[in-house]
């Protein structure tokens, strides 16, 4: 009988596990559908934006796609870049006077002060420069920046600065990377449409599990409450 017990009783301590833990798996369960099916279009300028390591799913400008994991992003060879911002300019003439690169542009940052630099290249929030005196590069965030100036004096406001850049008349510096089945693949941010991608991952799950352990607690104190009514009535 005692060797019966020590069978038996594990095994009704799991099924007591099992049963008062199964709201927080079904719940658990279901917030994970939601995460998965939570997919989130993003336009190319915002992909920099991405946890590396997301998986997702890339639509090129002929609306191809294929799925991936975004690992991040590196900065294109100064001559490569220097090239595509030259045809860039030549583009955006006589509408747009881009300076050129390696040009002096004046720096004027919004608490009002103005700094010199040489032109590098740009980034989808910034742009780079390079101190005269030292050559040391240098990044100038555009929330800090109000314009830039040619030593020509025509000048362009960061607003107009940023529109070109996110409909990519002006290039970023970017190369996009992406692992695809077992390589590397590396693309210029204007060949993507868009990106798919599951946003904020695991939030279902989270909440899920918190209204499981919510709902669980409950049962639980129902049946520890259970015995002491009927003893209660019994005795009366």
């Amino acid at each position: 009988m005692k060797r019966l017990l020590q069978k038996v009783f594990p095994l009704s301590i799991v099924a007591l596990l099992f049963f008062v833990s199964g709201c927080t798996l079904l719940f658990l369960g279901g917030g994970a559908v939601i995460d998965h099916s939570n997919k989130r279009e993003i336009i190319t300028w915002k992909v920099t934006k991405i946890n590396p390591g997301t998986k997702v799913t890339i639509i090129d400008q002929q609306d191809n796609s294929q799925d991936g994991v975004y690992i991040g992003f590196r900065l294109q060879k100064k001559e490569k870049y220097a090239q595509r911002y030259q045809q860039a300019r030549q583009n955006l003439k006589p509408q747009t006077a881009l300076p050129a690169i390696n040009q002096t542009i004046h720096l004027v940052l919004t608490d009002g002060k103005e700094e010199t630099g040489l032109l590098q290249s740009f980034g989808y929030d910034r742009l780079y420069v390079t101190t005269p005196e030292t050559g040391k590069r240098r990044v100038i965030l555009f929330a800090q920046l109000q314009a830039i100036r040619s030593e020509d004096g025509a000048a362009i406001d960061t607003e107009t600065l940023q529109t070109l850049i996110r409909s990519h008349k002006i290039p970023v510096q970017y190369l996009l990377q992406f692992r695809v089945g077992d390589r590397i693949k590396t693309i210029y941010p204007e060949d993507i449409k868009y990106v798919r991608y599951t946003h904020t991952p695991n939030t279902g799950k989270i909440a899920g599990l918190l209204a499981g352990i919510a709902v669980d607690g409950l049962i639980v104190l129902s049946l520890q409450q259970a015995p002491a009514e009927t003893s209660t009535q019994e005795g009366g």
